[in-house]
């Protein structure tokens, strides 16, 4: 039986979940993203969450988030992710024309942050990485922090210069998501 997670109000939290067989199904194109943010928007609607960081390496992603829940009312983050999960997971199969897992069982991994120096450095790791693993010179040329959006031409940054930013994602035009 899996240890229960704790959900605190005002508590931050680190989260990725990485791809079945490590294989490179988040590569970042205009079309992954695409299906990502249109999937992240999707799950954060009507949740009582604040996204700080969102980050797309070729077979993982990072997101950092703030539970905004009132003491005594349930966390949205189980519900956020699983929905984020699932619409990631049949968005990129379609795209990719797979069927099978897209996540690996057991790779869900979430880690309390307390106080700004972890919050910080959650922020840092996932800005940073690609440039820390040769992907890119810096964050600005990693695809996975940035999307220009194919429909409305708005640009959507995960960096410091984007916090604060309300971010629109169209649907992306390719993907099967039961006409929602």
């Amino acid at each position: 039986m899996t240890i229960p997670r704790r959900f605190l109000p005002n508590q931050a939290h680190a989260i990725s979940r990485r791809c079945a067989e490590r294989r490179f199904y988040l590569r970042p194109s205009l079309e992954s993203m695409h299906l990502l943010l249109y999937a992240l928007g999707r799950a954060l609607t009507d949740k009582k969450l604040a996204l700080l960081a969102f980050s797309v390496q070729k077979d993982h992603y990072h997101v950092v988030v703030v539970d905004l829940s009132q003491p005594g009312e349930p966390s949205d983050l189980p519900r956020f992710f699983g929905h984020f999960n699932s619409m990631a997971a049949r968005g990129l199969n379609h795209h990719l024309g797979r069927m099978e897992s897209v996540w690996t069982q057991g790779s869900y991994f979430v880690k309390e942050l307390w106080g700004p120096d972890s919050l910080l450095a959650q922020l840092l790791y996932a800005w940073i990485q690609p440039v820390k693993d040769g992907q890119a010179a810096s964050p600005d040329e990693w695809p996975g922090l940035s999307f220009k959006d194919p429909n409305t031409k708005a640009l959507v940054q995960f960096l410091p210069e984007g916090f604060g930013t309300t971010l629109e994602v169209s649907k992306p035009d390719f993907a099967c998501y039961g006409g929602r």
